[in-house]
């Protein structure tokens, strides 16, 4: 028996007068309204739920050339499609969508999780030429385990690799001279030996447990850092020579209980330690006293 599409609610369909809504369809139905996608304007399509877009996608797509689909390739629509099952050929058509579109805009914008470094390096391989110019990378949730790739990419300026939980070394930021914003939450990497001499200016690291030395970025430009909840850190001693730094986040570390040694950052403008429940009263005040033009956080 066909499964119905989950009922999301009305607001999903307010725009749509016709066809009927596709959401209280069985899968059957679905499959049908997919392949006949033109009878729904650019607007009433843009107007579903994106996981009924994304499904009708990778579906019209089997049926239809790809060319006359672009009022329909929008962003939300192909994200939501190359989560889909896709077959390797399709996979590719709308990878090779995502990242010609973005790199117009010069940032590249990814979520999916069984992209491997395989796939991506033949992907930004082929689009090589577009992707010089590319300045941002969202990469989020996917499986790499390293940052080879970032030779194609040596303009680039902001990176985010959050929630790749098999990344395990940030070897390949040397590709990227240009550097400043690396985000690299949710990852198990251990160390960050590959930032030494970089000009990374705001680094975020959150629910990092292996992470167990930031001695890579001392005496570095560092003007924000963020890192909190559940990182491996011994000590934070490095922090201490980070003369630019204005904003320094530690949120959720129990472990924490001085703070007195960031009185050392001559430029510190706010200290976030939420959640960081070993830094008594009697050591705020202190730090106050020291830093009075410092906003604590928490």
């Amino acid at each position: 028996m066909s499964t119905p599409i989950k009922d999301k609610g009305p607001s999903d369909m307010t725009l749509l007068s016709y066809p009927p809504p596709l959401k209280r369809l069985p899968e059957s139905r679905v499959i049908e309204k997919a392949k006949k996608i033109f009878e729904y304007s650019k607007e009433s399509f843009a107007s579903l739920e994106s996981g009924l877009q994304g499904k009708m996608i990778a579906i019209a797509i089997q049926h239809h050339p790809i060319g006359k689909l672009s009022d329909y390739l929008t962003p939300v629509a192909v994200s939501s499609a190359l989560n889909q099952e896709l077959s390797p050929k399709v996979h590719q058509q709308l990878l090779e969508i995502v990242l010609k579109r973005d790199s117009e805009r010069h940032a590249v914008t990814l979520s999916v999780p069984e992209l491997d470094e395989a796939h991506l390096n033949k992907e930004l391989e082929g689009l090589k030429k577009e992707l010089i110019a590319c300045e941002k990378l969202v990469l989020k949730g996917s499986q790499i385990t390293h940052l080879g790739f970032l030779k194609f990419l040596p303009n680039l300026k902001d990176l985010d690799v959050s929630d790749c939980r098999v990344l395990t070394s940030l070897s390949g930021v040397e590709h990227c001279p240009k550097l400043e914003v690396l985000n690299v939450s949710g990852s198990e990497i251990t160390d960050l030996d590959a930032l030494k001499g970089r000009k990374i200016k705001k680094l975020t690291v959150h629910s990092c447990g292996s992470l167990s030395d930031v001695s890579g970025i001392e005496h570095s430009g560092l003007e924000h850092l963020d890192l909190s909840d559940d990182l491996g850190l011994d000590t934070l001693e490095p922090v201490q020579s980070l003369t630019s730094l204005k904003v320094l986040k530690l949120q959720g570390l129990p472990r924490l209980s001085n703070i007195q040694q960031f009185t050392k950052l001559p430029e510190l403008q706010t200290l976030d330690i939420t959640n960081c429940d070993g830094v008594l009263k009697a050591e705020r005040e202190m730090f106050s006293k020291t830093k009075p033009g410092v906003k604590i956080v928490g």
